[in-house]
């Protein structure tokens, strides 16, 4: 199973590497940046300055030459729009042809090696071509292309020598709010040029194949991450309670990575399914914030139910056609302040594993970082990475939790493995005191009593069947005593705070040590009555035999989600680096096992009111 776990990391980080060489190698074909000798001498580059509007409306040529307020832009770029002036945004550029182009007995093309999202080109007034269909405010759709070239044929006579005019037209958004933005930015990302039909149709053939690979890297590598996460769930002991969240938020980043071009590309028209897959991306912050309150549990269950009421709601209101559209740019804010709320939570959380030195914890922080810049660097004019920012961090972070998990089922075996050889070591020396006390303790009582018995038969004086008596007390006492230490019996007869009274109280006059013991009624089951009557015992242990305290206090509360075991005394005390190895003896690796075992945390202080040494121990109310 190893073998396997370790294969499918080795197969994801190859096509990861894949990934970027493709990007690598088509960078330079996809960016039209490298044309044939032929393209270079024939062709007419159209890059640098042309002129940019937005408006509220589609309009036609005849109207585009009627506006006055243009504004200057440099393609190729990304714009720098902005939502309240309109959805559409209208590029416009006026340019002469030589004479070899005007005659040239090869048809022409207009050649756009890359444009995020849907367009529609004209050229002297004439419409040229169109990919994707532009909306309404607020309708949303997702089959519009992310970032592909375009390549369309001009009709014959229609470009002049002089005074041509071309317009692209192009959707800025699905709505009037800030951020309501298509995923990626929006402008024309490659150059335009104007070259011969086998030139532009060698490129986009080019660039469409490249991207299909790339399309179909980012799914092998979702499918094998999501793989990856059912084997480790599968192959380890210690079952985790976020696998779950971590499941169902890798499948919700898979999807929402079809989000891009691959809809279009593959050809999805049907708009429920469209909307589902929005409502992934729109549910992925949510989930992951879950997944990372399962391992520190700051949030409340109240807290998470507001925040997924919320999220649902505006959700529905940004979705729902029939909602009145003067809605949705609130409904749309309010899901973005969510979204940062979690996304801030979700760093907290990760920071405090780093803090309690989790395993695995580095990995996630990085994972987490890398995913929300991958999220903010969309609107980068890097067409090597092809627009797809937000997939390329998708996928480190969610690799960064498998590769997180990996280190912990390895350090929890390497864990169980130094457990297991301890217990046996620890086995036979309890195998052996048990054996000791018997023979030093039972089997003395019991050979005095038969010792006792044959002498009352013989001589029949009383005091022999006096001190017989009294030997076999003790025996039974004895017996009792070791049968306590191999398993708590009086579990079985009183309740888990009168056995904890009742061996305070014992220990107290024992060690002349005074005990406190303040334990609320549990309703736990007798299998975890015993844990924790164990960890207890095992704390108070350490304290009479290490700590020289004159005084111990225990204190056992449950509320509605955990239970929560303290142990103070004012003891000789720890410093901090000792507190961090404490785990290092078999105590405490057998006390650390046992309340992970429970799914729970531990953690060791020095008291601010007095000298000494306190331990806090979490439990989850279900671990059975």
């Amino acid at each position: 199973m190893w073998g396997l776990i370790r294969r499918g990391v080795l197969l994801g980080t190859t096509l990861l590497a894949l990934f970027f060489s493709v990007q690598v190698f088509s960078g330079q074909v996809f960016s039209g940046q490298v044309l044939s000798a032929q393209g270079l001498a024939q062709g007419i580059s159209l890059n640098g300055q042309w002129q940019f509007i937005q408006s509220h409306t589609l309009l036609s040529p005849q109207d585009l030459s009627k506006v006055q307020a243009w504004r200057t832009v440099k393609v190729p770029s990304l714009l720098n729009t902005n939502p309240t002036n309109g959805l559409y945004g209208n590029y416009r550029i006026r340019f002469n042809a030589p004479m070899r182009i005007t005659h040239s007995e090869r048809p022409q093309t207009l050649y756009i090696a890359g444009i995020r999202h849907n367009d529609r080109v004209y050229l002297n007034g004439e419409r040229i071509g169109q990919v994707g269909r532009f909306t309404k405010n607020w309708q949303i759709i997702l089959d519009n292309p992310n970032n592909l070239p375009r390549a369309y044929p001009l009709p014959n006579a229609l470009l002049k020598p002089t005074n041509n005019e071309l317009i692209i037209q192009i959707q800025l958004g699905f709505g009037q709010a800030w951020g309501a933005m298509l995923p990626g930015g929006v402008g024309i990302s490659g150059n335009v040029e104007i070259i011969d039909e086998h030139t532009a149709t060698k490129q986009y053939t080019q660039a469409v194949t490249t991207i299909h690979i790339i399309d179909s890297i980012i799914i092998l590598l979702g499918i094998v991450d999501l793989a990856l996460i059912v084997l480790l769930f599968k192959s380890t002991l210690h079952k985790f309670p976020e696998f779950i969240w971590l499941l169902l938020g890798s499948g919700l980043l898979f999807c929402g990575s079809l989000l891009l071009d691959i809809g279009h590309l593959q050809g999805i028209t049907n708009d429920a399914t469209k909307l589902t897959l929005l409502l992934c991306i729109l549910f992925t912050p949510l989930v992951n914030a879950i997944f990372f309150n399962v391992q520190q549990r700051l949030a409340t269950p109240a807290m998470l139910w507001s925040v997924t009421f919320g999220v649902t709601v505006c959700a529905f209101l940004l979705l729902t056609p029939f909602i009145p559209k003067e809605i949705k740019p609130a409904a749309w804010l309010v899901w973005s302040a969510l979204t940062a709320l979690l996304f801030i939570f979700s760093l907290v959380c990760a920071g405090l594993s780093i803090k309690q030195k989790r395993v695995g914890s580095v990995a996630m922080l990085m994972g987490l970082c890398i995913y929300i810049l991958s999220i903010r660097t969309q609107w980068l004019p890097i067409e090597g990475l092809y627009n797809r920012n937000l997939v390329i961090g998708s996928l480190f972070f969610r690799y960064a939790l498998v590769w997180a998990y990996f280190l912990k089922i390895k350090d929890i075996s390497v864990r169980y493995q130094r457990l297991t050889r301890q217990m046996l070591s620890r086995l036979e020396d309890q195998k052996k005191s048990t054996a000791r006390d018997i023979h030093d303790e039972l089997g003395q009582y019991l050979s005095s009593a038969k010792l006792h018995l044959q002498l009352s038969e013989k001589t029949g004086q009383p005091q022999h069947h006096t001190l017989l008596k009294s030997e076999l007390q003790n025996a039974i006492v004895s017996m009792r005593r070791i049968i306590e230490g191999l398993h708590p019996v009086v579990l079985e007869k009183r309740s888990l705070k009168e056995a904890i009274d009742m061996d305070a109280e014992r220990l107290t006059k024992r060690n002349q040590i005074c005990i406190e013991a303040d334990v609320a009624d549990l309703t736990v089951s007798l299998s975890n009555a015993a844990h924790i009557y164990r960890l207890v015992q095992e704390l108070l242990g350490n304290i009479t035999k290490h700590s020289q305290a004159k005084c111990a206090w225990v204190s056992i509360r449950q509320n509605k989600r955990s239970i929560i075991i303290r142990v103070e005394d004012d003891g000789i005390g720890v410093d901090h680096h000792s507190a961090a190895s404490m785990s290092e003896g078999f105590g405490h690796v057998s006390l650390h096992e046992r309340v992970q075992l429970l799914g729970g945390n531990i953690e060791y202080g020095i008291p601010k009111s007095r000298q000494g040494t306190f331990v806090n121990i979490t439990l989850p109310i279900a671990s059975d």
